[in-house]
């Protein structure tokens, strides 16, 4: 435990910030229904994020994050490995769910044009998927490697900086119409907790010890 400990306490921004995220989340989901919240987003949008939204949604996409990883492998081979781990494993814990409990969840574009009959504001250029929604994988993933990655920092305020970068993917997947909140608060969840697990294993059998030097010295 002391391990999860210190890893809490060096991240703690990230893990502060993602608390109130998620307490403020599951409040607005408690309080407004599905509908409501998705068309609450969908109606605040101007030029500006039409543009810059699918770049920060492919932040969190699964070929950026793997050229990431393999810039932090490069930085320390340990911590890549780690990381990489760390990302990939709620990732694939995400899309076996998606392939057996959650098959078929409809997103945003199909409910509201089959259920509510609404028409949604969309970004030109984006290609709008109708199934498998919950749970979102670009905010399991962003969050899994964001936090992973505030993990290895000395310094502890990037924690937050690797929180916001995390928290913009999800909301640009909810911008987009890719997802619904509860899709990305589900992810959050999913990829802090496999995030620390990982990490925090990878440490009590010494595989690594963190933060990491910086910058880059020493690789172990």
């Amino acid at each position: 435990m002391q391990h999860y400990r210190s890893l809490i306490s060096h991240a703690r921004l990230f893990f502060i910030s993602w608390i109130i995220f998620l307490a403020v989340g599951l409040t607005i989901l408690y309080a407004y229904s599905t509908s409501e919240i998705h068309l609450a987003v969908n109606s605040r949008y101007n030029a500006f994020l039409d543009f810059i939204m699918p770049y920060i949604t492919l932040i969190g996409d699964g070929w950026t994050l793997t050229i990431f990883c393999v810039l932090v492998f490069a930085w320390n081979r340990r911590a890549g490995l780690v990381v990489g781990f760390a990302t990939l494993l709620p990732s694939m814990i995400i899309q076996g769910l998606r392939m057996t409990v959650f098959n078929g969840e409809p997103r945003p574009k199909w409910y509201f044009t089959h259920v509510e009959k609404i028409d949604l504001h969309y970004v030109d250029g984006v290609e709008n998927w109708l199934y498998d929604s919950f749970p979102s994988g670009h905010t399991t993933a962003s969050f899994a490697f964001f936090l992973a990655l505030s993990f290895c920092f000395e310094k502890r305020s990037l924690a937050l900086m690797c929180f916001l970068v995390a928290l913009a993917i999800g909301y640009s997947r909810i911008y987009l119409s890719q997802h619904f909140l509860a899709d990305v608060v589900a992810g959050s969840v999913f990829g802090v907790f496999f995030s620390t697990l990982v990490v925090g294993e990878s440490m009590r059998f010494k595989l690594i010890k963190l933060p990491l030097p910086y910058p880059f010295r020493a690789k172990q």
